[in-house]
């Protein structure tokens, strides 16, 4: 994503109340297009039944991120096969998307919100805006323009308190060494992402004090 699209105006769509706006009979139906293999279908609609209500899935479900994955497909696909965006990009329901003048962006996202409400019952919140590129877009944790992609400080003070409860955790014998090199593996390497000198010089400072307390080797 970290194009040169200062020029570029950016369309930044978040979904309102997303995983409780998900609707079972619409995803099933989805699922179905997918699938053919009888005792998967069975297994899933005993997944999406165990909650009686027609709308919403649990966020801490294994199979809920791939859901809500699934369920805006239907979104990837209009915008980029229907409305031939040029640049779009999505995780979850984080949604960006570039265009070259501003009124581009509006008649999209008209277009985009219709689609949403008739095809998936869902709308979108009050963070969505239109912007200039060379403002920055703050995009799966990060905050990107085009020259640099920083870690934005609430993912970091966020990841600081983590650590530490790790620390505290391994030293009172309540968390295993190994399980702690498990979580911390994936968080430092999306730091490492980041290109920005402090962030980085800290990331190594840190990892020397995970190696001293053996939680990294």
């Amino acid at each position: 994503m970290k194009r040169a699209y200062r020029d570029y105006y950016i369309l930044k769509m978040d979904i309102r109340k997303y995983f409780n706006s998900i609707d079972k009979k619409i995803l099933y139906k989805i699922l179905t297009r997918r699938i053919k293999d009888e005792k998967l279908l069975w297994l899933i609609r005993q997944i999406l039944t165990a909650q009686k209500r027609q709308k919403g899935i649990e966020i801490g479900n294994y199979t809920s991120q791939t859901f809500a994955n699934i369920y805006l497909n239907e979104l990837d696909q209009y915008a980029t096969r229907k409305l031939k965006v040029p640049f779009y990009y999505r995780y979850m329901d984080d949604i960006v998307i570039l265009f070259k003048t501003k009124k581009d962006a509006k008649e999209a996202l008209d277009k985009i919100k219709k689609f949403l409400k008739e095809h998936l019952e869902l709308e979108l919140n009050d963070k969505t805006n239109i912007f200039r590129g060379k403002q920055g877009v703050n995009f799966c944790g990060y905050k990107i323009n085009e020259n640099r992609m920083k870690v934005r400080d609430k993912g970091k003070k966020k990841f600081k308190k983590k650590v530490k409860k790790l620390l505290r955790e391994i030293k009172n014998e309540n968390l295993s060494s190994k399980d702690a090199r498990i979580y911390l593996t994936g968080h430092l390497g999306y730091f490492n992402i980041a290109n920005t000198y402090t962030l980085k010089k800290k990331n190594i400072l840190l990892q020397d004090e995970l190696l001293r307390e053996k939680i990294i080797y």
